[in-house]
């Protein structure tokens, strides 16, 4: 906790902290805090934290959320990864992304590209990097991650596996 981002490259010191009563283990416990809520492994953003209405005493520091992603990154409770301009966190293992889509689709089994950002912005508060003119920004994104997701351009269609495209395409005939 020597130095935390508050802004996209800009830092400030513990000593700096320090003179405002803000002390490593106030940081130590707002951790703490978290992880308490988090322990079940879901993935979860700052913004999640506060769409479930979740209120500690560091967020009247009126800090933007980069402070508090700094904050977590920086303890040993967290796993994090950084999609896009997105910071996800989980209490068990790494990679995090890949578990939340691949919850996501588990769940759905098919979606369109729009309802899967829709959900993306529902649950994290966010998701527009991730289609560009009504079509998936990275067209690789599902196998880069390493699953077996399935996405049809032509269809804009994304669905939990090969398998489940080939019903529905049997489906429709």
């Amino acid at each position: 906790y020597i130095l935390i981002e508050f802004e996209k490259e800009e830092y400030i010191n513990i000593k700096k902290l320090s003179e405002a009563n803000i002390y490593i283990s106030n940081l130590k416990e707002y951790c703490k805090q978290v992880y308490e809520i988090t322990k079940d492994g879901k993935s979860f953003t700052i913004k999640t934290l506060r769409k479930n209405k979740y209120y500690f005493e560091l967020d009247d520091l009126g800090f933007n959320d980069l402070f508090y992603e700094s904050i977590l990154k920086n303890n040993e409770l967290f796993y994090s990864q950084k999609v896009n301009n997105l910071t996800i966190f989980s209490t068990v293992e790494k990679p995090i992304i890949k578990k939340v889509v691949e919850d996501i689709m588990e769940t759905y089994r098919e979606l369109s590209v729009e309802e899967f950002v829709e959900i993306l912005k529902n649950e994290f508060g966010y998701g527009t990097n991730f289609i560009n003119n009504g079509k998936l920004a990275n067209a690789s994104f599902f196998t880069d991650l390493g699953t077996n997701i399935y996405y049809n351009k032509e269809l804009e269609t994304i669905y939990y596996d090969k398998e489940d495209y080939y019903k529905e395409i049997e489906y429709d005939e």
